[in-house]
């Protein structure tokens, strides 16, 4: 969702190339279903990982920290701090051509800003652990 309000904004013509083309939303939402099926099923091959039942917890998956495991738990934090650049740049933009924030609508202000800080806040999480 940032990547397509900066692209919008910033930079149009990608924007329509890979959000509005031929196909619509067909080819990222294609790319990102094979994309998270080709993470599970490598995550779940590559670290040999069972499904275990515990009386107090019920069921956990456990299994090897290596293989493809920790490149989709890299992963996992590298969009949120993907979406923070998107949302940067967005503002900068925004302030660069009215020197102001994006919209008049003060809903529409609080919106943008939850979601920078949402970012932020998945941002500092990957720091913390």
């Amino acid at each position: 969702m940032s990547l397509n309000r900066c692209l919008v904004f910033v930079k149009k013509s990608w924007g329509e190339l890979v959000f509005e083309g031929k196909h619509g939303v067909l080819i990222p939402v294609v790319l990102s279903l094979g994309i998270a099926v080709f993470c599970g099923v490598g995550t779940i091959i590559s670290n040999e990982i069972q499904r275990k039942y515990y009386d107090q917890l019920g069921f956990v998956d456990v299994g090897n920290s290596t293989g493809i495991r920790k490149l989709v738990n890299r992963l996992f934090f590298v969009f949120p701090v993907g979406s923070i650049v998107c949302y940067l740049v967005l503002y900068h933009y925004f302030w660069k051509r009215n020197k102001s924030i994006p919209s008049k609508n003060e809903g529409e202000q609080q919106v943008f800003y939850q979601l920078l800080f949402t970012g932020g806040f998945y941002g500092a999480l990957a720091v913390t652990e």
